[in-house]
C-alpha cells in the first residue's frame, strides 16, 4: 500500500516526509501484526462495495473486486483521469494566458512612452522649423538695416516677428547693438509662441501675432481666441 502511495508522491503516507520506495523495509514481529489488524475499508466503498478486513487482506481484496473490475467503474476511473488531465492543462494555459497579458501591458506602456516621446519630439521639431521659417522670410527685408537705417523700421520689424511691445523690441535692440536678427533671435520665446500658436490654431502669422498681443503674450488664451 506505502508503495502506491509513494507512485504518486515521493512523501510518506505517515509523517509526510520525504521518501523514495527503495527506502521502504517490512515490518518484523510485534509491529507487523498490529499494523496488519488494522481494518479499512475497500477503495471503492462508495461504488457500493462492501468489503472491510485487515491491511494485511487488502491487496488480496484488490486483485478479486469485483466492484472494480466492473465495465462502469472502470470507464468512471478512465473518466476521472482524463478530467484530472484536462484540468491540469487549463490551468497551464491560464498560466500561459496570465503571462501574455502581463507581457502585452508591458508593451503596451512601452509603446506610448515611446509613442509620446516621438509626438513631443515632432512638436519640438514644427516649432523650431516655424522658428527659422519666420526668420528667413524677411532676411532680405533686415539686411540693408546694417547700413543704419531706420530704427522705427527696425522696431517694427522686430515688434512683427516676434509679438512683443515697442519697449520691449527698442530693448532687444539696445541690448544687441541695433543688430535687428540678433535681436529677434533674444526673443526666442516669444517667436516660439507664435509658431506654436499658429500650429495649433492652423492660422497665419499674422493672425498668431494679433491673437498674441491682444491676449498680452498669453499662449492659451490667444490660441483659444483663433479656435473659439
Amino acid at each position: 500500500m506505502h508503495r502506491q502511495a509513494l507512485s504518486d508522491k515521493y512523501l510518506c503516507p505517515i509523517d509526510r516526509q520525504p521518501c523514495s520506495p527503495h527506502q521502504l523495509r517490512s515490518l518484523d514481529g510485534l509491529l507487523s501484526r498490529v499494523w496488519g489488524g488494522i481494518q479499512v475499508k475497500c477503495g471503492y466503498h462508495e461504488n457500493g462495495c462492501a468489503w472491510r478486513g485487515s491491511i494485511a487482506d487488502y491487496s488480496a481484496h484488490t486483485e478479486n473486486c469485483s466492484v472494480s473490475k466492473h465495465p462502469a467503474i472502470k470507464n468512471n476511473s478512465a473518466l476521472m483521469e482524463e478530467v484530472q488531465r484536462l484540468r491540469g492543462e487549463n490551468d497551464n494555459l491560464r498560466n500561459k494566458l496570465d503571462s501574455a497579458q502581463q507581457m502585452n501591458a508591458i508593451n503596451a506602456q512601452r509603446f506610448r512612452t515611446v509613442l509620446a516621446s516621438t509626438q513631443r519630439e515632432l512638436i519640438s521639431a514644427r516649432e523650431n522649423f516655424e522658428i527659422a521659417k519666420l526668420l528667413v522670410e524677411d532676411l532680405h527685408t533686415m539686411m540693408p538695416r546694417a547700413d543704419g537705417g531706420n530704427v522705427s523700421d527696425d522696431i517694427d520689424l522686430v515688434m512683427r516677428h516676434t509679438a512683443c511691445s515697442s519697449l520691449e523690441a527698442a530693448r532687444a535692440l539696445m541690448e544687441n547693438d541695433n543688430k535687428v536678427v540678433s535681436a529677434i533671435m533674444s526673443r526666442a520665446t516669444h517667436i516660439k509662441d507664435i509658431a506654436i500658436v499658429m500650429g495649433q490654431a492652423d492660422c497665419s502669422r499674422k493672425d498668431a501675432i494679433e491673437a498674441l498681443i491682444e491676449n498680452r503674450n498669453d499662449l492659451i488664451n490667444a490660441i483659444m481666441s483663433l479656435t473659439t
